[in-house]
């Protein structure tokens, strides 16, 4: 998902001139904006670079010459997933099982949501958004726990956490209010807030 990246390549015998060796990208050839015997210089469009994986990078010479370098691999990695909101935000203790939904960034496939540090069954439902099954045993006592979520293409890395409630029964809790915001200068407004455990 990046941008596109400048790529040097270190090598000797690149042919130039007025049949300047080409840069082959899986194959696809990419223009050199700069060639000498030992280094060329190119561009990677970000459409070459939208997924993780592996790609071949290869050098071949021009002319009657001719001839292909060695293949170099070149890994496109993914970067670390990030959290901006979990729903709910906070439980009851003592409950059941229950559906947990994360969403942020980079949530690809493979990811896992961590309770506590500890790998939830997730479902992958868009690089956005996640679900995760809680089991009852993790909210029996009131506390907290941390919600986060890690992909083994980041090498173990794992996203920013949030902070899960898990509230005495006989107290009430909010899960969100709305609206969330305003600008600053608001006129008065309704706000609503929306939990469970509120006494009429």
């Amino acid at each position: 998902g990046s941008g596109s990246v400048q790529l040097t390549i270190n090598g000797s015998g690149f042919s130039t001139g007025q049949s300047p060796a080409a840069v082959l990208w899986d194959g696809n050839p990419i223009t050199a904006q700069n060639i000498t015997p030992t280094q060329a210089t190119v561009t990677v469009p970000s459409s070459y670079l939208a997924a993780a994986g592996q790609h071949i990078v290869t050098v071949a010479n021009q002319g009657p010459l001719g001839g292909t370098s060695n293949p170099l691999p070149f890994h496109v990695v993914l970067g670390a997933p990030v959290l901006t909101q979990s729903s709910p935000g906070a439980v009851t203790a003592g409950g059941t099982d229950f559906t947990l939904t994360v969403s942020g960034a980079s949530l690809t496939p493979g990811s896992t949501v961590l309770w506590n540090s500890l790998p939830l069954s997730t479902t992958h439902v868009s690089d956005f958004q996640l679900t995760a099954l809680v089991p009852a045993r993790y909210i029996a006592a009131v506390g907290t726990a941390q919600i986060s979520v890690a992909y083994p293409g980041t090498n173990g890395a794992s996203s920013n956490s949030l902070t899960l409630l898990i509230s005495d029964p006989n107290h009430p809790i909010i899960t969100r209010t709305f609206p969330s915001r305003v600008f600053t200068g608001s006129s008065a407004l309704t706000m609503h807030v929306v939990g469970t455990g509120f006494v009429s």
